[in-house]
């Protein structure tokens, strides 16, 4: 059965989580009382072959369900930070991407955390807290189907026009193990396909589609049926969890405050908690 998942970790089995090389790639695995962290690096095409991922790195960041624990004071909202700081750019104005469709609640999880974002672009001769912030701007492109457009198109009319030192972008993913919805969040910097977890696959927005780096960040809110079920008569059909609102709340006040916090090293949680809600 041909399973769906946008998870790198989900690729890799527990028996390869050992793995030290010989295959291509390599998995580091850091654990806290509050979180777990997984890093694969695909190192060349005997890694892509073996976990059907491109080359790059996969950071896979688990923790209590956005759910049932909406509280970010334990460490999790730096460790991604420091995860994004490893990848970003230190200098030059960064785009921020929204992925999904708003309309559609557990694919909204991309527009609701770029709504957060401190967008400064605009705020060059601004003064006092404001001043001298990084360069940096947020776009909610939406889907092809209510655009007509291609979002990886929309996106390359904007980088050349601000010229961005690297893409962020922020997507609901599909996951393959239920545990896994609304509890983890996967970072990379080999770029997203859009709707690659649901078989519903878009133009690939990566470094060489869009001549920047391109840093994707996102958490898994569905589950296609025939990965419960192990019968490709639902591969049709797609499951999210009944508490998906709040998940996709949380996870989004999660992604944009991590993001911030990476982009904006000279403002506080306060600051940036009280500049963008």
């Amino acid at each position: 059965m041909n399973v769906r998942t946008d998870l790198a970790v989900e690729l890799v089995s527990s028996k390869q989580n050992k793995n030290d090389g010989h295959d291509g790639y390599t998995c580091e695995i850091r654990e806290t009382d509050a979180y777990k962290t997984t890093v694969i690096t695909v190192d060349n095409e005997t890694g892509e072959k073996a976990i059907g991922k491109p080359k790059g790195q996969y950071i896979t960041v688990e923790m209590a369900p956005f759910g049932v624990d909406g509280e970010f004071t334990d460490g999790r909202v730096e460790a991604v930070e420091k995860e994004l700081l490893k990848l970003i750019p230190k200098e030059g104005p960064i785009l921020v991407v929204g992925l999904g469709n708003r309309d559609i609640t557990a694919d909204a999880l991309g527009p609701l955390a770029v709504s957060k974002i401190l967008a400064t672009r605009h705020l060059k001769s601004e003064k006092g807290l404001l001043k001298n912030l990084r360069e940096v701007a947020g776009i909610i492109p939406g889907v092809l189907g209510q655009t007509g457009i291609e979002v990886s198109d929309i996106l390359k009319g904007i980088v050349e026009m601000i010229k961005p030192s690297a893409i962020i972008t922020i997507d609901a993913l599909a996951a393959r193990d239920l545990d896994r919805l609304g509890c983890t969040i996967q970072i990379t910097d080999t770029g997203v396909s859009p709707g690659s977890g649901i078989g519903n696959r878009r133009k690939t927005i990566n470094k060489e589609t869009m001549g920047v780096p391109v840093i994707s960040i996102g958490v898994p809110t569905v589950i296609a049926m025939a990965n419960i079920t192990d019968d490709e008569k639902y591969s049709n059909l797609i499951v999210t969890p009944k508490d998906i609102d709040l998940l996709i709340e949380r996870a989004a006040r999660f992604i944009s405050l991590a993001i911030n916090k990476s982009l904006f090293r000279t403002l506080s949680t306060d600051d940036i908690i009280g500049l963008c809600g």
